[in-house]
């Protein structure tokens, strides 16, 4: 990707896309938002949410090529092929170095073994997602979850999470700690989710700064790519060995790559096809 510097941060205000109105039902999808809650109101005026987010509405980097490394190994191995590749593509000669992702475990482990030097950013969709998930837990409605989510959002964008985090501290003492045997969708569980979630990624939510300096704030592009791979991979009535779905997903991320690669690839394979057959000889076998 590549993008422009700014002095200021470009877009100081938080977009439309990014309130309640226009990307509940995205969050919703996502799936740390808890149900909806029950509108006491006279009407659900900003309750049709769309499942898009208007990427045209964020300053960012415009996307220069895409590769796409698929496998299904554990981190340590997947990590190895990730990196050669991004060493393949010129990353380390890269100005600014930018690591996106959505902040879980593995994916930390990750980026701090094979891309340390490069910024880690928190997808701004995964990181509103829990907002929408405790705006809901401490209200009584729907209404009043739209208006807190809008409130902490606009505080994300802003880069005053630490705002948040003391918010939902006091949350949590108001309604108290989740017992150890707390459902998933216990309020208290949610809250004390959230609160740990922003606390431990804190630091990787400075979006003013990322603005500044145009690095890209979601990773929503690749997040999509994941589904070209799982309609090959994961449909009905298909089933892989260990080694066949590790080759169909390396051949599905080289199809799904710019640059045409496959296509590369078999234009070299055809400049040295014969026609012919080959087989292997054994002299000692060959009667005289």
């Amino acid at each position: 990707m590549s993008g422009d510097r700014h002095e200021n941060d470009p877009q100081p205000e938080l977009p439309s896309a990014l309130r309640y109105e226009a990307v509940a039902e995205k969050l919703s999808d996502i799936g740390k938002t808890g149900a909806k809650l029950a509108f006491t109101g006279e009407t659900e005026l900003g309750l049709n949410a769309t499942s898009t987010v208007d990427s045209e509405e964020f300053p960012g980097p415009t996307l220069q090529l895409r590769g796409v490394v698929a496998s299904g190994q554990n981190w340590e191995d997947f990590g190895r092929l990730l990196a050669s590749q991004a060493w393949y593509h010129g990353f380390a000669a890269s100005a600014r170095k930018v690591f996106v992702s959505d902040g879980s475990g593995a994916i930390e482990k990750l980026q701090g073994t094979h891309f340390s030097e490069h910024t880690s950013v928190l997808d701004i969709l995964h990181a509103l997602s829990y907002s929408l998930a405790a705006a809901r837990a401490v209200s009584n409605d729907e209404a009043a979850a739209q208006h807190q989510y809008d409130i902490w959002a606009e505080k994300i964008w802003k880069g005053s999470v630490r705002e948040v985090i003391e918010e939902l501290k006091e949350h949590s003492l108001r309604i108290g700690e989740p017992p150890p045997n707390a459902d998933t969708e216990d309020p208290r569980q949610i809250v004390r989710a959230s609160y740990t979630y922003y606390t431990n990624h804190a630091k990787r939510m400075n979006y003013p700064h990322y603005r500044r300096e145009g690095f890209p704030l979601t990773s929503s592009l690749m997040e999509s790519t994941v589904k070209q791979v799982s309609r090959r991979v994961k449909g009905s009535e298909k089933y892989w060995s260990t080694g066949g779905g590790e080759v169909m997903l390396r051949l599905r991320g080289e199809y799904l790559s710019d640059g045409n690669p496959m296509g590369a690839y078999w234009t070299r394979r055809s400049r040295y096809a014969t026609g012919m057959r080959t087989y292997r000889r054994n002299a000692h076998a060959v009667s005289p």
